[in-house]
């Protein structure tokens, strides 16, 4: 079967990760060791070890509350359709932030609680990181007629994606670093269901909300059933499908 996966460029995700923990591991070093020799020509006073201590276990938090150590279990669950109002882009897919910063500027003026929605269409293992094509854009409530003439005035195109089978997982999402993880830890894990099912999805869709309780999650999507209407901004599906070994219902 063909395991099609849609991802941001891993190689980049990794340097942006490793940059992380140098950052990290530089600015614990030089507070701890700020104005000392190293710790084998002198003894650490108790204020840097306190300090180091602290500093370590609150890096511990903040990846943990970033999903460094989220159980990530993957299943089938049905997607449950959305009213779609997006733009299509061509680029690589870490560069997708800023168009989403650029219709959460739009829909704040209407909601805070506003679910964003990425669907990412190549598979940037067999695409130029340049050439991925991808949607960004969000679920518009219903009936929230004066919030989508307003995306249509800006240019957002609008759809109505039915409910379909797909494969399923969630992760925290606190920012920039979860959305780091989430990309080095999940999708290879989808992958893995696939290749253990013998099943194809595809495209990917990354949806950003808050639960119930209050905390961001982003929701992980493979479609199973129908894709066709989830390549959005395609001309030719079909085509599309065939040159990538795809079944569309």
């Amino acid at each position: 079967s063909h395991n099609y996966l849609s991802s941001t460029d891993r190689q980049s995700t990794l340097k942006n990760m490793r940059a992380i923990l140098v950052i990290a591991l530089f600015t614990l070093f030089e507070t701890t060791f700020a104005g000392q020799t190293l710790p084998m020509l002198k003894p650490i006073p108790a204020v840097g070890c306190g300090v180091a201590g602290a500093a370590a276990i609150w890096c511990t938090r903040y990846l943990a509350k970033a999903g460094l150590f989220t159980t990530i279990t993957v299943t089938e669950k049905e997607c449950p359709g959305y009213r779609y109002a997006y733009k299509t882009h061509t680029s690589a897919y870490k560069d997708c932030g800023r168009h989403f910063e650029a219709v959460c500027k739009i829909t704040e003026e209407f909601t805070k609680d506003m679910s964003t929605i990425g669907i990412y269409l190549d598979d940037p293992k067999d695409v130029p990181a340049d050439k991925t094509r991808y949607a960004v854009g969000v679920a518009v409530p219903s009936g929230a007629t004066e919030l989508e003439k307003k995306l249509k005035e800006e240019g957002y195109s609008v759809v109505d994606l039915p409910r379909t089978p797909a494969i399923y997982t969630t992760f925290p999402f606190t920012g920039f670093l979860s959305i780091l993880i989430g990309v080095m830890r999940v999708y290879p894990k989808m992958e893995a269901y696939c290749d253990a099912h013998s099943k194809c999805a595809a495209p990917f869709l990354e949806v950003c909300r808050c639960d119930g309780n209050n905390q961001g999650i982003t929701e992980y999507f493979g479609v199973l059933g129908s894709k066709k209407p989830y390549f959005v901004g395609l001309e030719d599906p079909d085509e599309y499908a065939k040159v990538h070994g795809l079944k569309l219902k």
